[in-house]
């Protein structure tokens, strides 16, 4: 009830831009799905929110853009479809057909964020030891 009472409060003041960290921590299945709504419908109602989560299934459902920082690098920026597509259906059919290919069934298979994020991350290491 924290996180929902903070984020009531803040938009009592109608915000241009509104900053959120990890704004479902701790959250049932049910409040989760409610803020992410509300970033949805807060972005399309022209507010510009800035999410920060680890929850990066999350973000993909909710955000248009993305930065992904390493070790206080940023190492990517851009649209989460650009970042998480594969080639559009019709230009791989029209390739195929050219070269006179054809195919019963075309399915993409696309990365999720997370395992974009890896992927950017493999060589770092993220994680510290403790001794």
């Amino acid at each position: 009830m924290k996180q929902r009472l903070a984020i009531a409060a803040t938009l009592l003041k109608n915000p241009d831009l509104l900053i959120l960290d990890e704004p479902t921590n701790g959250l049932d299945p049910a409040g989760n799905r409610d803020i992410r709504e509300m970033i949805r419908e807060l972005g399309e109602s022209g507010v510009t929110v800035l999410l920060n989560s680890h929850i990066l299934a999350e973000v993909q459902q909710v955000c248009h853009s993305v930065s992904i920082i390493g070790n206080g690098r940023l190492l990517t920026s851009g649209d989460v479809n650009e970042l998480t597509g594969v080639a559009r259906g019709e230009d791989i059919t029209r390739l195929l057909a050219d070269r006179r290919m054809y195919v019963r069934e075309l399915t993409p298979v696309r990365p999720d964020l997370e395992s974009v994020f890896l992927h950017l991350t493999k060589d770092d290491s993220m994680v510290t030891s403790l001794r």
